[in-house]
This record gives C-alpha cells, sequence and structure tokens, in this order.
C-alpha cells in the first residue's frame, strides 16, 4: 500500500524566476543569548550582547491544540481520528534607535515585533519537513510575486493588502 500526502494546490510556474531564496540570519544561540523565563511551555532568551536599553529577545511556545480543525470548512467525515495538534510559535522582539548627527542630543528608541505560529496535526505522517514547508510559504506572503524585496511589507505597512501582480 503507498502513503501519500498532498498539499492540494500547484503553483503556476512564474516565467523568469526558478525559485526564490530568503536570507535567514544567523543567530548564535550559544554565544550571544542567554535564558530570561523558562516554563514547560515557553522559553523566552535575550542577547547578552545588545545595549541594555536595546534588548533582543526570542520567544519560544507551545501549546496544545484539542481541534486543529476549528475555524476550518473541512467535511467532519475528512478529517483525523485524533483532532488534536500543537500551536509553536517563535517571535523575536528588538528595540531600534535613532539618532540624528544634526541633532546629538535626539535618540528615540522604538520597538520591532515578529511572531509565527504554525498549527500541526498530531499526525505522524505529517512531518518536521512538511512543517517548514509550511512556515516558508507563510513567510511568502510578505512578499509580492517572484521577488525578495520589502516591497510587499512595503504594501502591507501602508493597508494595501491585494497583492500587486492580482
Amino acid at each position: 500500500m503507498t502513503k501519500s500526502i498532498g498539499h492540494g494546490y500547484t503553483d503556476t510556474v512564474i516565467s523568469g524566476v526558478p525559485s526564490l531564496t530568503v536570507g535567514i540570519p544567523v543567530v548564535n544561540y550559544e554565544e550571544d543569548y542567554r535564558p530570561l523565563s523558562e516554563s514547560p511551555t515557553e522559553s523566552i532568551i535575550t542577547n547578552v550582547m545588545s545595549p541594555i536599553d536595546q534588548p533582543s529577545t526570542f520567544r519560544f511556545a507551545v501549546r496544545q491544540n484539542k481541534n486543529i480543525y476549528a475555524g476550518m470548512d473541512i467535511n467532519p467525515s475528512s478529517q483525523l481520528p485524533d483532532r488534536s495538534g500543537v500551536d509553536v510559535l517563535s517571535q523575536v522582539r528588538e528595540v531600534y534607535s535613532f539618532e540624528d548627527t544634526l541633532n546629538p542630543g535626539v535618540r528615540l528608541l522604538f520597538p520591532g515585533s515578529a511572531g509565527m505560529t504554525v498549527s500541526l496535526p498530531n499526525f505522524v505522517e505529517f512531518t518536521p519537513d512538511m512543517a517548514l514547508a509550511l512556515a516558508m510559504r507563510c513567510v511568502a506572503g510578505l512578499f509580492e510575486q517572484g521577488v525578495v524585496t520589502s516591497t510587499g511589507i512595503a504594501a502591507l505597512q501602508r493597508g494595501v493588502l491585494t497583492k500587486k501582480a492580482m
């Protein structure tokens, strides 16, 4: 018996765009980070190399999800017998500084935060590689079609929720 898992969609090839690469920063957890708080379901770590007034933290959390189908329009007869899963969170928070060389006394601080929750079924056939592909597809939603530039985020920042190519 052959088993397979399909995601149901097909992405049409874009002429001249064989694939996209998103640069992931290299984060040195071993050298730069230490735990701030830890529990069985959450860990917050801080970058001890950042200035004291500009903390940089990561938050990782996991939460049991009793019904991964909640809010989904999937016929109950097609659902897994075990409807449970886990929600996995990765969040980063940073504090940026703004300084103006023409006004040496001016130093402003402002926060930035980004997080992603990936909801995963408790189904042995759903692999970590499939979860990674799902997370990367979500990241792709921040960009415009066929490019890895800030133009997609710039549009979203201004409330433009429809992609330019649509």
